[in-house]
């Protein structure tokens, strides 16, 4: 599993397949951290 983030260097951003679970976790906490973000905007906006 690679992943690469603008502006950072590539091989500092690589895992290795032992930490792919682990990083999925981290995927998951991230998106659900992403929804939580935005629902709380939205319900900003409505008000």
């Amino acid at each position: 599993v690679i992943l690469t983030i603008p502006g950072v260097d590539p091989s500092s951003t690589m895992l290795s397949l032992d930490e792919s679970e682990s990083s999925d976790v981290k995927l998951k906490k991230a998106r659900a951290a992403v929804s939580t973000y935005r629902e709380a905007n939205e319900s900003c906006c409505r008000q």
